[in-house]
């Protein structure tokens, strides 16, 4: 466990028009992780330079966070959750991430 990371939970919430908003609200902060990047791709979208990273992040179980959440890293780097695997028997949590990056060309 050689990194700290943030887990967030979504915490959606209404504008004053009205409009349906998504943030993001810390759950957990400073935790230890293993990270373990898995592949990455970069494309050229409309003019723009898009990257995408998969990340596998392994954490102590927690009962607490559900995989509409994220990872933010200590570079403040964040990575969506898009599954969560339980290893052995409540032990060890992974949590399989993808980060998109943009920048302009």
């Amino acid at each position: 466990m050689d990194r700290r990371i943030t887990l967030q939970t979504a915490t959606p919430s209404v504008s004053a028009t009205g409009q349906a908003l998504e943030g993001f609200s810390n759950l957990a902060t400073d935790l230890p992780a293993h990270k373990q990047d898995v592949s990455g791709n970069e494309t050229n979208r409309n003019g723009e330079q898009v990257g995408m990273g998969i990340t596998i992040w392994t954490i102590r179980h927690r009962t607490d966070f559900d995989i509409a959440g994220r990872v933010v890293d200590d570079a403040s780097a964040e990575y969506d959750v898009t599954f969560a695997k339980e290893i052995g028997r409540r032990h060890w949590l992974e949590l399989h991430t993808k980060r998109r990056t943009d920048s302009d060309v």
